[in-house]
């Protein structure tokens, strides 16, 4: 009995010993890992809500709110290779830091953004898309860049909501798609970036398809669409491989390794991995989606401009955090430290690590500078990556040293011309309006003609698609067995009625299946593929049922 209490507490007294070296061990790694999924992909939205509080309501104000630099001077005559992208997104909260902009060092600018509802698929707000005069800037200084509006929906929650399994899920994603649309046009743009973050297990599908069926609407008007991804996506919740030959650009967001809750001050965005920092780098998170898929000649390289500041119990590198003392931009860390940070050699990050003076507080700063930013784009170079994305325009205000590295490493000498006019090009323009606006006249008269005869019929274009499918029903066993009276087709019913159920069956199944609106998700309108399947199988279906009531009521084994 003892040596067994004693065997007992024994193996108790070892499982307590092993716990605590693995919580020894789990806190030595602590900072050699990214700290959660959630939070390295939510950095655009901790940004959001930070500003969506504040009172600046006009793109003026939030330029007085911001202290935007009266005038930069510019970089000269360089423009872009070629061979290379640098995408920039343009928050609302930056107001009118647009006109310090060189827009020649700029191929693509993404507003920011529309804010998803995502109960209706309209937008809680656009904020100043409609009137900013950003999109004329640009295109006065640079008439080949692109614009992109940046849809956003961020947490489980909001995602859920939109992309869920739910009754009326298909009218919401259209009126997203039709809302983009009239958006796109108005401000004669160029496409979306979808900016979805922290998206569910469970929705990983229909966000595949919901950017397919994005896709599919807006490419006959040549509109352009990209989507930012996490640095790390253990789930593979993106499903890159599927939505590569419907995605024109990817963007990685290779920013937030170490954020707010981290337990250990360090790097925003070590570009390599290492023992101190870990595994979770730029470098791994490149190689993390090329083994899924996802193609250089689409991928963006995210670039923070921005940096976090913790309070740290100690001086140390790497030290543990006490306290998160917030984001600072580029901007503001230049203002408040105009002195040489120092450089973390296994990081390749810059980063200040300082005493206060009056009451004793360590503190830790890590941000991305020109020494720290201009390896990474050697990497972006060296693997042939389609370019950078950076996060975000306006954090640099009044300062040039990042658009001297932009052009130092993706620019060459020349200057855009903006005033030549191919007139041999306009006179094609021309042209392709002329014949589009007979197009629209001609297809005006037909939908006019459609409409006269659906009102003369009583059919509503609106109808939802169960309410379709059940009148359909009801009118093919009203009206076939009539028609199948009528028609001698008595002799092929006879020989291949088993063969024609389970056609039949297999239509509508098959159209159930892939088209899982049907009598599910109520979309606005049938589509026209599914009313072609649909006629076929009622039609062939009445046919058999009246074969089937015939035999039932007059007991006979052939029709009259």
């Amino acid at each position: 009995m003892n040596f067994r209490m004693t065997n007992r507490v024994q193996a108790i007294g070892g499982i307590i010993i092993l716990m605590f070296l693995l919580v020894g061990a789990t806190q030595k790694v602590e900072a050699q890992t990214p700290d959660s999924t959630a939070a390295d992909s939510l950095s655009h939205a901790l940004r959001s809500q930070k500003y969506s509080g504040l009172g600046p309501v006009t793109e003026q104000d939030w330029g007085d709110y911001q202290g935007i630099a009266d005038s930069v001077a510019p970089l000269g005559d360089f423009i872009l290779k070629d061979s290379v992208e640098v995408f920039g997104w343009h928050p609302y909260w930056s107001g009118t830091a647009y006109k310090n902009y060189d827009f020649s060092m700029l191929s693509t600018i993404a507003y920011f953004s529309y804010e998803l509802n995502p109960k209706t698929g309209g937008y809680k707000t656009i904020h100043d898309w409609k009137t900013t005069a950003l999109i004329d800037s640009a295109r006065a200084e640079n008439p080949n860049i692109k614009i992109l509006l940046t849809v956003t929906n961020f947490g489980k929650k909001n995602n859920r909501e939109f992309l869920g399994v739910i009754r009326g899920q298909g009218a919401r994603k259209q009126n997203l798609i039709d809302s983009l649309q009239v958006l796109l046009k108005l401000r004669k743009a160029d496409g979306v970036v979808l900016d979805f973050e922290d998206v569910g297990r469970l929705e990983k599908k229909s966000l595949t398809d919901f950017v397919k069926e994005l896709s599919t609407a807006l490419k006959p008007n040549k509109y352009l669409v990209s989507m930012t991804l996490p640095a790390y996506d253990p789930h593979e919740i993106y499903d890159v491989k599927e939505l590569t030959p419907f995605v024109d650009r990817f963007i990685i967001m290779t920013y937030g390794y170490y954020y707010s809750g981290s337990k250990k001050a360090g790097p925003v965005s070590p570009l390599v991995p290492s023992n101190t920092w870990g595994q979770g780098s730029v470098e791994q998170s490149l190689q993390d989606y090329a083994k899924l898929g996802l193609p250089p000649s689409k991928t963006l390289v995210g670039v923070p401009y921005y940096g976090e500041m913790w309070e740290t119990h100690s001086a140390d590198v790497p030290a543990d955090v006490k306290r998160f003392r917030g984001t600072r931009t580029y901007k503001q860390i230049r203002n408040a430290f105009p002195y040489q940070p120092k450089f973390d050699q296994d990081s390749y990050s810059a980063y200040f690590n300082y005493t206060r003076q009056d009451n004793g507080e360590h503190r830790q700063l890590w941000f991305e500078d020109e020494r720290s930013l201009a390896p990474l784009y050697d990497r972006v170079n060296q693997g042939n990556y389609r370019g950078v994305g950076l996060w975000a325009l306006g954090d640099d205000d009044g300062y040039q040293d990042l658009w001297e590295l932009l052009a130092d490493k993706f620019g060459v000498e020349g200057k855009i011309d903006t005033t030549k006019i191919d007139e041999t090009e306009d006179e094609i323009v021309d042209a392709a309006h002329k014949i589009e606006k007979d197009a629209e006249k001609a297809v005006g008269y037909l939908g006019e003609w459609v409409n006269d005869a659906k009102a003369w019929l009583g059919i509503k274009s609106n109808l939802e698609t169960p309410i379709v499918f059940l009148v359909l029903v009801a009118l093919t066993i009203l009206l076939f067995p009539v028609v199948f009276f009528v028609v001698k087709l008595k002799e092929l019913i006879k020989e291949h009625s088993v063969a024609l159920y389970f056609v039949v069956s297999l239509i509508l199944l098959l159209s159930i299946i892939f088209d899982k609106d049907i009598l599910v998700e109520s979309p606005q309108r049938i589509p026209a593929m599914d009313m072609v399947l649909l006629l076929i199988a009622t039609a062939t279906l009445g046919v058999l049922v009246a074969n089937l009531l015939h035999h039932l009521v007059f007991n006979k084994k052939d029709l009259p």
